[in-house]
């Protein structure tokens, strides 16, 4: 190993070095006779320095202080630095590893990054897996596989292949496409964005569009475009301002409101449940109340006790719970219990609890009906029903 000696106190200017060097603390680095200082060895800084050039080596080793490099790094190998680094331009190595905190003013590439700080990214991210302890701002697209972050991440946008965990909270600020998210706080979305796999502890906003195919939240859910999965699940409040596909099941401990339409196969939803239309080909259960501006259609519709619903049912068997309002009913089989009140009864069997109120029905096989339910009109049997509406 060769001590830096060339220039005048802690000044040093290199041109080409050749093996490895040793640039002592408080040291600033110059190019000699070009814009570059370039290292074939390993250059090993002792403490704090200020590279005032483009600066390229095999590798940095750097045991504390601040190194500053005021132009673009490139170390072929490994960067190694126990504090922090800053670069004002691109910085491009194999593997980069710094204590503290790391800030690039351009673009990053690496293979492997892991920051024990925090990571500040003005530019583009080129990375297989990044690990960062603390807070990550990258403010350029993303190209990684993994991406790891102890605290919150704000990311431009871009493609992360594998998976993107972080313990506090995640913003996306342009389209992301993405394998898997994990998140213990709160994801934010500020444009559209896909991917595979959403897991959210606290609360999902979605400014725009958003289409994952397993999507878990455990708070509040809101989405300010349409929204599109396979599985949702949402522990708390679901909003949506557009549409809503999901092709194998939905559920919802809170109230569900949507905007536009419902399509899917089957719903739970543990509070009110409110859409423009809800067309759905298996099991629905709606523990409140039902809004809806055309209706809603399912294989089984199972309203819970008390229910107020709004807008026409169609079902291939629907089961009114105790006390429960509701407007006009169509389905093979309708199952009434006490104490119901429904506009329209239309089905093939219908049967009617004690305390039923019914202002109309028609039935092609059988009705079944306490004494003491009352009829608006008498119940109509006929050789064939009305079309259903949805």
């Amino acid at each position: 190993m060769t001590d830096a000696n060339e220039g005048a106190g802690n000044t040093f200017r290199i041109g080409r070095f050749a093996g490895d060097i040793e640039i002592p603390q408080g040291a600033t680095v110059l190019a000699e006779g070009g814009t570059s200082a370039i290292v074939t060895g390993t250059a090993y800084f002792e403490g704090n320095a200020e590279i005032q050039c483009d600066f390229e080596c095999e590798s940095i080793e750097a045991r504390d202080g601040i190194i500053r490099v005021d132009g673009t790094l490139n170390s072929h190998r490994t960067i190694d630095v126990e504090d922090a680094l800053y670069v004002r331009n691109d910085l491009k190595a194999e593997q980069v590893d710094v204590g503290g905190r790391l800030s690039v003013g351009k673009s990053l590439t690496c293979r492997n990054l892991t920051a024990g700080g925090s990571l500040t990214v003005a530019g583009s991210l080129e990375a297989d897996v990044v690990e960062v302890g603390g807070r990550a701002q990258l403010a350029g697209n993303v190209s990684v596989r993994n991406l790891e972050v102890g605290g919150e991440a704000e990311l431009g946008g871009g493609v992360v292949r594998g998976r993107i965990e972080v313990g506090g909270v995640l913003r996306v600020n342009s389209t992301m496409d993405f394998g898997s998210i994990e998140v213990g706080g709160v994801v934010e979305f500020k444009a559209k964005s896909k991917g595979a796999s959403l897991e959210v502890g606290g609360r999902l906003l979605a400014q725009e569009n958003l289409s994952v195919e397993h999507v878990e939240v455990g708070g509040e859910a809101r989405i300010g475009g349409h929204l599109e999965a396979a599985n949702l699940e949402v522990g708390g409040r679901l909003s949506v301002e557009g549409s809503v596909s999901v092709s194998r099941r939905l559920e919802v401990g809170g109230t569900t409101e949507i905007k536009g339409e419902l399509k899917g196969t089957e719903i739970e939803v543990g509070g009110d449940f409110r859409a423009s239309r809800a067309m759905l080909t298996g099991h629905v259960e709606v523990g409140g109340d039902i809004e809806t501006e055309s209706g809603l259609k399912g294989d089984r519709i199972e309203l819970s006790k008390g229910s107020r619903c709004m807008g026409p049912l169609v079902g291939g068997y629907v089961e009114v719970g105790k006390g429960c309002s509701a407007q006009d009913i169509y389905g093979s089989r309708i199952y009434v219990e006490r104490g119901s009140r429904v506009a329209r009864l239309i089905a093939e069997t219908i049967e009617l609890e004690d305390g039923c109120s019914v202002e109309q029905v028609q039935y092609t096989r059988e009705l079944r009906s306490s004494t003491n339910v009352h009829h608006s009109k008498p119940p109509e049997k006929v050789s064939s029903l009305p079309l259903f509406p949805l």
